[in-house]
């Protein structure tokens, strides 16, 4: 007997739960109506008061961000949805005015560089589907359930080619393999897109032992090309038959001892043979064993969780090997911070995840840093102040100076000054000088850095896992902090870094300013080296540590660069205003400066 409160849904027909429209075949263009209804009736409202365009870009946030939030985040926008919002956004902005002054990318550029910070509706899209992404590649332990069912589907929807066991699919993210995107459902393909456009993988610097060991060995996602020709081998098949499925399994097996009375036929007698014949009720033993041992062969040395490759441990390596070689570490003074970075990933294999980076090939080297005492080295110590000065040309381009002063004719001294640019500052040249004096400098002598910059100061001490989670895109000069981090990570010594001290000027520091005032006569800039050893270069954000907030922000950044560029006629007004600021004042505004200043308030809108 049916009962007749319960309704069955008939097909294309949605239904309303917790806000969200499910159903099968649903019409989502007839789902997004009612919202769009709202949002067009909002705007038509607001127009009424005739908002400024500061005013204007407030309210787009307040309707067509605030209103389509929750049910992107529940089901997705689609293209045809997106499109019409962002022509009503557009239309709104210049009052339904025509062709609108300038680019919606110019609009939606930061406001140091010209732009209003508008909503960029593609990117805040994106955005969410990166949370999303995050949310079904958590650890084991913290994964919702609606993941496990959506890994089911991606691992029973895998490609044909190449042929992946059913017994072998662990995950498509993990593992070589790709899922066939014309079968899965559209929320997750458009999980999938997003990931694959932003170049979703799986990278560290160094991976800790037991992380690696728990990597699935078949189609593992590290492996050279040679694992292709033993993924679907038949010996392959007998070690799935066994639960043989991740790295540290394979080790188990391959790293049994062979006997002396070993005999190459699966009915040697010897020990080892009756062993794994029990363990994994194996009829050919010798033939699994040599099998298990060239798996191995096919991992690169990062991927290894061998104890020769591992030279990272949880704690700060550099510590470690002090303590080791019974070395006396130089004892901090007064407001000293340390630069302190773990370079291998200890807590678990999906944290290693980044997103939003560009298309580069893992290293096949972990990163290394020998330790101190091998062979033994007298533990040094050696004080440095770094500052820089700046000076402004009538073109608007900063010519910075930058310093590190030892002491009073002291041979390691470094003066250098930067390229001419619209965008350096007094940082660029304090950073620029540490990269050189790095570069120069012995790994295995214990350092004292003087900064007087409080932001580079917190910068790589109390916010640096916050900056490299996010790939340093939110900081201005991310390149140099990204090679300056590197140099700091391979040095086996300690890096103390500490702050000038307030209302006092000493005669080192009274000689580094000197110094970097000098550095402006040099007769011709220095170019600095900015590549990276590959072995500690890590790109992208870290996928578990990111929020929609940082997704949305390194996505509109990496969307201005890539479809913003200034015209002509504003590169020359911006410069011509420079100059008149020069002669009315002696000072140039940088661009950046002009824009803000735009902003402000006390000047009038007709100016």
């Amino acid at each position: 007997m049916c009962n007749e409160s319960i309704q069955i849904a008939r097909e294309g027909q949605a239904i309303r739960i917790l806000g969200a429209w499910i159903g099968n075949g649903v019409d989502e263009l007839a789902v997004w109506s009612p919202i769009i209804e709202k949002i067009d009736s909002r705007l038509r409202r607001w127009d009424l008061k005739k908002p400024s365009i500061e005013g204007r870009k407030i309210i787009v946030g307040w309707t067509i961000g605030a209103m389509t939030q929750y049910l992107t985040c529940a089901q997705g926008m689609p293209a045809s949805i997106e499109k019409a919002l962002t022509k009503r956004l557009t239309s709104f902005v210049w009052d339904g005015s025509g062709k609108p002054n300038v680019s919606l990318d110019l609009l939606c550029a930061p406001a140091n560089q010209g732009g209003k910070d508008l909503l960029n509706l593609k990117c805040r899209n994106k955005a969410i589907e990166l949370v999303w992404l995050k949310k079904l590649l958590p650890p084991a332990h913290k994964r919702p359930t609606w993941a496990s069912f959506a890994n089911a589907i991606l691992n029973h929807f895998a490609q044909r080619t190449p042929t992946v066991p059913k017994e072998a699919r662990i995950s498509c993210f993990l593992q070589s393999w790709n899922t066939s995107p014309t079968k899965i459902p559209s929320h997750l393909r458009r999980i999938l897109k997003v990931a694959k456009a932003h170049n979703l993988s799986l990278d560290a610097i160094a991976f800790h032992p037991d992380l690696l060991k728990s990597a699935p060995i078949w189609f593992h996602v590290g492996a050279t090309q040679d694992l292709n020709c033993l993924n679907n081998h038949h010996n392959a098949n007998c070690l799935r038959w066994h639960r043989v499925m991740s790295v540290g399994e394979v080790i188990t097996l391959a790293e049994r001892t062979i006997e002396c009375n070993h005999r190459p036929s699966n009915y040697c007698q010897c020990a080892t043979c009756v062993n794994i014949h029990s363990t994994y009720d194996c009829p050919q033993p010798t033939k699994c064993l040599s099998f298990a041992k060239n798996l191995l062969l096919c991992l690169p040395a990062k991927w290894l969780p061998s104890k020769n490759h591992v030279y990272m441990a949880e704690a700060n390596m550099a510590e470690a090997n002090m303590a080791e070689a019974n070395i006396a570490e130089p004892m901090p003074q007064g407001e000293d911070r340390e630069f302190r970075a773990n370079l291998a990933t200890t807590s678990h294999l999906e944290d290693a995840f980044h997103i939003i980076r560009p298309i580069t090939n893992s290293h096949p080297l972990p990163a290394r840093r020998r330790a101190i005492g091998d062979p033994p080295h007298p533990p040094l110590e050696a004080d440095v102040h770094c500052c820089a000065s700046s000076l402004v040309t009538l073109d608007g381009l900063h010519i910075i100076g930058g310093c590190a002063w030892f002491g009073e004719n002291n041979a390691r001294n470094i003066s250098l000054q930067l390229p001419p640019s619209e965008h350096s500052s007094k940082t660029t040249g304090i950073l620029g000088a540490l990269l050189l004096l790095l570069q120069g400098f012995d790994p295995e002598v214990h350092l004292r850095i003087h900064l007087n910059d409080r932001n580079i100061l917190r910068n790589l001490t109390e916010r640096l896992g916050y900056n490299e989670d996010l790939d340093w895109f939110h900081v201005q000069d991310g390149n140099l902090y990204r090679a300056l981090t590197a140099k700091l990570k391979s040095r086996s010594a300690r890096t103390l870094l500490r702050m000038w001290q307030k209302n006092e000027c000493t005669a080192q520091q009274e000689g580094a300013l000197t110094l970097a005032r000098s550095a402006l006569n040099n007769p011709q800039p220095q170019e600095l080296n900015l590549e990276i050893d590959p072995a500690f270069l890590l790109r992208g954000q870290r996928l578990s540590a990111g929020s929609q907030c940082s997704f949305y922000k390194n996505l509109a950044l990496l969307h201005t660069q890539k479809h913003y560029v200034p015209k002509a006629s504003l590169t020359n007004n911006i410069t011509a205003t420079q100059q008149s600021a020069r002669l009315l004042w002696d000072v140039t505004p940088s661009p950046s400066q002009l824009w803000k200043s735009i902003r402000s308030r006390d000047i009038p809108k007709n100016i």
